[in-house]
């Protein structure tokens, strides 16, 4: 009988060890997917599974061994029984009930006569009654850095329930530290991101102000000429003309880089809009520049404005030549398809996941001097320029009525091995697929 009883206990630890492994191992792969929080429900809620409890909670411990933090209720202790507040904050353990003999004896304790205790502290308002409390400590070094507690267990807590806690706990707090510190890395990019972006809106404006004040000063002294000099204002009238078309200019340039100007869509066969506008920017090309121009026919109509598009196809040619500089290069252009299925890591300059569909790509690539890492990232921002002359909005501009048009850029660079662009436009659905490519060359 004594063989049988202790085979009986041997399959029973064995079962346990079993349950406590595949708890395990759920929250591992849990905590893949999750936030932080939602992981400390799930061991909570694995916790009370594997013990048979009523509630369960979450606490972390201040490295000055004095502060607690609560951290996490379990789902059945929030959404059944409990209706205590205060996740996130912060009081001394002097404050808190039994539980805290854990810390005080920097060991697991358990309370399996929670009435009888002489020392026990009121409930606060809206906490259910306990029965049973198993408190865990977790231990990294000789500091305490979190708490574990389940309670309401039907039967007594015994040191089974303590090591299968402990063994979820251990575990639990090894991803936190990394869950933390992907938290606070996130923070910190956040904060970089806030900062760059408001060192972007200083340039923005000084350019813009730089800018709008030379225009200005123009209209205003030929307005102050013309009224000095009523004889003078019909041979001053084109410049002040001419000053303010560049004023509006400006503004559609800005209207552009934010994405916010007012489209007039047609349907574009980006074909011939491309086609024809390298056919006249050829004309203008330093002959150290050649263009060789790989567009697929047969492509899908867009939906777009096409002047907008012009513009982007301008200012990626442009920009191209000017990084080609003195010396000889090529500035290559190319029109086709291009697909993304869902579940594909496929992203763009800003590392945005792109969106399933079929697009249009514009790509030009030129084996010009290329980009370091600090170019690279500032490229889109409006009034930055690596050349000496320019007010840095092509690339803003284009940019910005990608954008506008539902699509999206990706940028490949390297210092003295020259750039590509691709601009990715969101096809009308129904139309025909790629049937050739047509070749031309300057």
């Amino acid at each position: 009988m004594k063989v049988d009883n202790q085979l009986s206990m041997s399959v029973v630890c064995l079962e346990r060890l079993e349950l406590i492994l595949k708890a395990r191992i759920r929250l591992s792969e849990y905590a893949i997917t999750h936030t932080l929080d939602e992981l400390l429900t799930k061991t909570l809620d694995e916790a009370e599974a594997l013990t048979g409890s009523m509630i369960g909670f979450f606490h972390f411990l201040d490295s000055d061994q004095q502060t607690l933090q609560l951290q996490s209720w379990s789902t059945n202790t929030l959404s059944g029984i409990c209706q205590a507040e205060g996740k996130g904050e912060h009081y001394p353990i002097d404050m808190a009930g039994v539980w805290m003999d854990c810390v005080r004896e920097r060991q697991p304790v358990i309370h399996n006569d929670y009435a009888a205790l002489p020392n026990r502290k009121g409930m606060p308002q809206g906490h259910p009654t306990v029965v049973r409390e198993l408190a865990v400590p977790i231990f990294r070094g000789d500091l305490i850095v979190g708490i574990i507690g389940i309670g309401n267990k039907a039967m007594d807590y015994d040191i089974q329930d303590i090591e299968a806690i402990s063994q979820l706990a251990n575990l639990v707090w090894d991803i936190v530290i990394g869950k933390r510190a992907e938290e606070e890395k996130l923070v910190l990019e956040q904060q970089l991101q806030h900062a760059q972006r408001l060192e972007s809106l200083g340039v923005l404006a000084g350019g813009l102000a730089h800018d709008f004040n030379n225009i200005l000063a123009v209209i205003t002294c030929y307005s102050s000429l013309a009224k000095q000099m009523p004889e003078k204002a019909a041979e001053v009238m084109p410049d002040i003309e001419r000053a303010a078309n560049r004023a509006i200019a400006l503004c559609r340039q800005m209207f552009s880089y934010a994405a916010k100007s007012v489209l007039r869509l047609t349907q574009v066969r980006m074909t011939v809009l491309v086609s024809d506008m390298l056919k006249m920017l050829q004309i203008t090309m330093p002959k150290n520049a050649a263009i060789k121009a790989y567009l697929a026919k047969g492509l899908p109509c867009i939906e777009g404005d096409a002047g907008q598009l012009r513009q982007v196809v301008k200012n990626l040619v442009i920009n191209a030549s000017e990084a080609i500089g003195e010396e000889n290069g090529n500035i290559v252009v190319s029109l086709d398809m291009a697909t993304f299925t869902a579940g594909q890591e496929d992203r763009d300059y800003f590392e945005k996941q792109m969106s399933p569909g079929q697009y249009l790509c514009l790509e030009v690539t030129d084996t010009g001097c290329g980009m370091d890492e600090e170019a690279i990232k500032r490229i889109f921002e409006p009034f930055f320029t690596t050349k000496s002359v320019g007010r840095g909005l092509g690339m803003s501009a284009v940019l910005g009525i990608i954008t506008s048009h539902r699509g999206a850029v990706r940028l490949y660079s390297r210092k003295g091995q020259g750039s590509t662009v691709k601009a990715y436009l969101p096809v009308l659905t129904g139309e025909a697929v790629v049937l050739s490519t047509q070749h031309l060359d300057k």
